[in-house]
């Protein structure tokens, strides 16, 4: 995370991200992809960049249901999943899937981390949360000797 971090910092506008594919087992084949994508925070504030990137993550629209935030203890620090539903395709019954979010903000080191992935339908999204939160909770951040910032 802390190299994340570091490469975010040197992007100006390109990106780098870290992906991981999901594959239960070689017959289910795969059902998704979380990505880990590095954010610079550009001299914002932790507070800010907290409220910033969860507007334009799930921004929260008059008249839909609003977006679900929770706050997680993760090796590397706090961190804040968001879920938010979508519906596919067009016309009244269609199918409804999820899109998953977790962010680390990473004040000490003017970057943000974002890992993502959704699912096609709710149950396959409601499988693999645990999963996912797990994943996230062992999340990691290297603090070097002699340095401050995050853990």
């Amino acid at each position: 995370m802390r190299q994340a971090a570091v490469i975010a910092r040197k992007q100006a506008g390109g990106s780098a991200s870290m992906g991981f594919i999901l594959i239960p087992s070689p017959e289910e084949g795969i059902k998704g992809m979380a990505a880990f994508s590095p954010v610079d925070l550009a001299g914002r504030d932790a507070a800010e960049a907290w409220d910033d990137l969860l507007d334009q993550l799930a921004p929260e629209v008059p008249g839909e249901d609003p977006r679900d935030v929770t706050v997680m203890e993760t090796k590397a620090g706090e961190c804040r999943r968001l879920r938010m539903r979508y519906a596919a395709g067009e016309g009244p019954e269609r199918p409804v899937g999820e899109h998953i979010a977790y962010l680390w903000v990473f004040g000490d080191y003017g970057a943000a981390v974002v890992m993502t992935i959704s699912f096609a339908s709710l149950l396959e999204s409601a499988r693999w949360l645990p999963a996912l939160d797990e994943l996230a909770a062992g999340v990691w951040l290297e603090q070097r000797s002699g340095e401050g910032g995050a853990p």
